[in-house]
């Protein structure tokens, strides 16, 4: 399985593809825990990319709130600015990435990777956001919290390593065999 995501990482160097290394790379560190992360996150992109990720900004352009939404954007909006006294009621909002592409698990990273960016305001940063999109137990909020804090580069650098090691062993144990 690992070596099916490392392949799609190369072909898609990817932050989806990049979460489906990880969390093959992760089970291989935990004996035990099936290695099938990547497929999965493959197996639902197609069939669940109908998701958006969107940020409210307010009168100055700072980002207050970020979200998903597998409705339409404008309905999600138009509730935000239905809570008068909210905060999330003055902000002008706009879609981040590719409209109503996304599955709900890019979509997920992308919104856990802008709280990591930007901070909730209950823990000292700007957004109204009262939860994390993800827990920060799970394996994907590494992921996340990689990209929030703008890390990206060096992950991506880190991946490229692994599945150079990775293709040379392969190439090895082949030649083992012969």
């Amino acid at each position: 399985m690992l070596g099916l995501s490392i392949n799609a990482f190369r072909q898609d160097p990817s932050a989806f593809n990049a979460a489906g290394v990880i969390l093959d790379a992760g089970a291989l560190a935990f004996p035990g825990v099936p290695a099938v992360g990547g497929m999965a996150l493959r197996a639902g992109k197609a069939a669940d990319a109908t998701y958006s990720l969107y940020r409210g900004a307010d009168d100055v352009g700072t980002t207050r709130y970020v979200g998903i939404t597998k409705r339409d954007t404008e309905v999600r909006w138009n509730e935000h600015r239905g809570k008068t006294g909210s905060g999330k009621d003055e902000l002008d909002y706009e879609v981040v990435g590719p409209k109503g592409a996304l599955t709900k698990t890019e979509a997920r990273l992308g919104e856990q990777s802008l709280i990591e960016k930007f901070g909730m305001q209950k823990n000292g940063g700007q957004l109204l956001n009262l939860r994390n999109s993800i827990s920060p137990t799970s394996q994907l909020s590494t992921v996340a919290q990689s990209f929030g804090h703008g890390v990206s580069g060096s992950l991506q650098s880190k991946l490229s390593s692994l599945s150079s090691a990775l293709t040379k062993l392969s190439a090895a144990l082949k030649s083992l065999k012969k």
